[in-house]
C-alpha cells in the first residue's frame, strides 16, 4: 500500500508524521515542489530580519524523514493527477501509482491584475527562494519600500524590511482599517498609531492601479491618482488555494478542494488538508487548522473514526515588536454578544473580551502577551464568564508589569 502526499508544507508533512505516530507501516512518499525540508512559513519573517540562518528555518532534525521512513522527492512536483486510475504524473514525465492520495498543495500568493507587474524589484513572499531574492534586493537596492497589503503577513514583512537599517517603509491597504478581519476599529486605530511611531507609515483606502518604471520599479500609482515613490515593492495581497492540478479531473473543486468531516474528497481514497481544503464552505489559511486536519486525515487513513469539527481561528504574532493576539470572533461580533474592553493608548495596550451567553467567544490583546495567551485559551475552551468577571480580569491585567519588548 502506498500513500502519496502532494506537498511538503505543514499539512503534508504533519499528515505523514501523524500516520507514523499511529503505527502506520506502509509506504509514504511526499512529492515536494521546493528543494528544502519542511519549514514553517512564519519563520521566513525571522529569516528576513536576520534572526534566523537558513539551517535554523527547518522544523525537524536532519534525520527526521529518514528516521520515520518517509520518502521525500525534493524538487519533483506533481504535474497531473488521474483520480480514477489512482495515478499521478510528476515532473519529468514519470507516472506513479498510489492507493491513498493526500492533497496538501497549500496556496500561492495572490497577484491582483496590477499594471507593469513584470518590473524588477517587485516581490511576493511565500517561499524560502522568495525570501532570499527579497533579502538580496533589499541589501543592494531597496531603500524606499512599499508593501501592498496591511494584513498579518504584510505588516510582519514591513517590519522585517524596516529593520534593515535605512529603509523607508510604507504600507498600502485598500481597507478603511488595518486587519479588518481580526481587529475592531479601536484596536486597528491604536495599531496604526503605534506603527507610525516606529517608522512605518500606513496609508489606508489606497487601491493600487499599476507600477511605475521602465525596467525597475520606481513607484506605485493608486487608483485615485496618488503616486507613492518606491524602488522595492512587496505584494502581500492574500493567498489563493493551489487547485490547478485538480480542476476538471473529477475531483470536486469550488474555492478549494471540497472535503467531508474525515477530510475525504468525493473520491474516498483521496484526501485534502490545509490551505487547499474546503470544509463546509470554510477555508482558514493558517497553521492550526492544517495541523488538526492532518491528524483527522491520518486517523481516517489508519482506519479510525474521527471527524473534523472546525477550528476557532487565532493569531499569535509580534508586529513591529508589539505582541498581538486575536482569537475567535473579534471584528464583527454576533447578535446578542457583549463586548468588554480596556484601552491605554499611552502604554500601547488594548484588551477586549467578547461574550455570548456568558461564554468567551472572542478576544484581542495588543501589548500584553501573557494576557493574550490566557485569553486565547479562554476562547478555545469557551470559558464561562460574566461581563463583570471579564471587566475585572481585564483591569487586573493592566496592573501586570509585563510589556511588549520595543
Amino acid at each position: 500500500m502506498r500513500v502519496a502526499i502532494i506537498g511538503n508544507g505543514v499539512a503534508g508533512v504533519s499528515t505523514a508524521k501523524a500516520l507514523r505516530d499511529k503505527g502506520f507501516k506502509e509506504e509514504i512518499t511526499i512529492f515536494a515542489e521546493e528543494s528544502y525540508p519542511y519549514y514553517p512559513r512564519p519563520r521566513l519573517i525571522e529569516f528576513l530580519q536576520g534572526k534566523l540562518m537558513e539551517p535554523e528555518l527547518f522544523f525537524y532534525p536532519s534525520r527526521f524523514y529518514e528516521d520515520n521512513q518517509i520518502e521525500v522527492l525534493y524538487g519533483q512536483p506533481v504535474e497531473e493527477v488521474f483520480p480514477q486510475e489512482k495515478a499521478i504524473l510528476k515532473r519529468g514525465g514519470e507516472r506513479t501509482l498510489f492507493d491513498i492520495l493526500v492533497i496538501a498543495t497549500g496556496s500561492r500568493a495572490n497577484l491582483p491584475p496590477f499594471g507593469n507587474l513584470n518590473l524588477k524589484g517587485i516581490f511576493t513572499l511565500r517561499t524560502l527562494e522568495d525570501a532570499k531574492r527579497i533579502k538580496e534586493w533589499a541589501s543592494s537596492r531597496g531603500k524606499r519600500v512599499v508593501v501592498i497589503g496591511g494584513g498579518l503577513l504584510g505588516l510582519e514583512s514591513a517590519f522585517s524590511l524596516y529593520s534593515l537599517s535605512g529603509r523607508e517603509v510604507r504600507v498600502l491597504d485598500h481597507s478603511e482599517r488595518l486587519l479588518s478581519r481580526q481587529l475592531d476599529e479601536e484596536a486597528a486605530s491604536l495599531l496604526k498609531d503605534l506603527l507610525s511611531k516606529r517608522g512605518i507609515e500606513v496609508i489606508l483606502q489606497a487601491s493600487t492601479e499599476s507600477f511605475l518604471g521602465e525596467e525597475v520599479v520606481e513607484g506605485v500609482s493608486l487608483k485615485d491618482g496618488r503616486i507613492i515613490d518606491g524602488d522595492m515593492v512587496l505584494i502581500s495581497a492574500g493567498v489563493r488555494p493551489e487547485v490547478s492540478l485538480f480542476s476538471g479531473k473529477g475531483i470536486a473543486v469550488e474555492r478549494g478542494v471540497v472535503v467531508n468531516d474525515q477530510m475525504q474528497t468525493n473520491f474516498p481514497y483521496i484526501y485534502a488538508v490545509g490551505d487547499v481544503a474546503q470544509w463546509r464552505g470554510k477555508m482558514w489559511g493558517i497553521i492550526p487548522p492544517a495541523l488538526e486536519q492532518a491528524n483527522v486525515a491520518a486517523s481516517s487513513i489508519f482506519g479510525e473514526t474521527v471527524s473534523y469539527k472546525g477550528t476557532v481561528p487565532s493569531n499569535i504574532l509580534k508586529v513591529v515588536g508589539l505582541d498581538l493576539i486575536t482569537s475567535g470572533n473579534t471584528a464583527s461580533p454576533e447578535e446578542g454578544s457583549v463586548e468588554i474592553r480596556v484601552n491605554e493608548k499611552e502604554r500601547g495596550i488594548y484588551l477586549k473580551i467578547v461574550l455570548k451567553e456568558n461564554r468567551v467567544v472572542g478576544a484581542i490583546s495588543l501589548g500584553l502577551k501573557k494576557t493574550g495567551l490566557a485569553l486565547n485559551k479562554m476562547v478555545q475552551e469557551g470559558k464561562e464568564m460574566t461581563p463583570e468577571e471579564a471587566q475585572s480580569f481585564l483591569e487586573d491585567a493592566l496592573k501586570e508589569p509585563e510589556r511588549s519588548q520595543q
